[in-house]
């Protein structure tokens, strides 16, 4: 590359040299406006401090990298935290609650239903009045209907009905 010869008498620099790609009205300029201080000249970045680490602790496996023990594995910030808790304690909630209505469902007891069987003779009618005395007997007929799973009230002598 060459090098111009740049002359500022009012500078009192004789012979600098500056390189040919810029032009000696651009030197000049520059040289006077970082004079008169509204141009401050670059300075070079201060260089940074060196700062001692703790020694690395192996981590007993080879290929692995060594655990620095000033440093967690896992940083989470505020926002994560809450995160964590809140599905801990919904997680937690839904435990619970499944626990309780198993509980609830294993307490309960199921009584066990009466079996009638069928004699030659009986009707519908008879059975519900037998069954419950004091009850309309067309209501305890649809229920037998119902729990039975019968189309109609027509009975076979030996078949046995489950009673409400």
């Amino acid at each position: 590359m060459a090098h111009i010869s740049i002359a500022d008498p009012a500078a009192g620099t004789a012979g600098a040299t500056a390189p040919a790609a810029v032009s000696p009205i651009a030197c000049l300029t520059c040289e006077r406006a970082v004079r008169r201080g509204t141009v401050r000249p670059r300075r070079p970045a201060p260089a940074r401090p060196v700062v001692a680490r703790p020694p690395a602790v192996p981590s007993g496996r080879p290929g692995r990298r060594a655990l620095r023990p000033d440093r967690p594995d896992l940083r989470l910030t505020r926002r994560g935290r809450v995160v964590v808790v809140t599905l801990a304690a919904l997680v937690l909630c839904a435990a619970l609650s499944v626990a309780r209505v198993t509980s609830e469902a294993s307490t309960t007891p199921v009584p066990p239903r009466q079996v009638y069987v069928v004699r030659p003779g009986d009707t519908m009618w008879s059975i519900a009045a037998r069954i419950a005395p004091g009850v309309d007997p067309r209501v305890t007929v649809s229920e037998l209907l119902g729990i039975n799973g019968l189309p109609n009230a027509d009975l076979i002598p030996g078949q046995p009905l489950r009673l409400p």
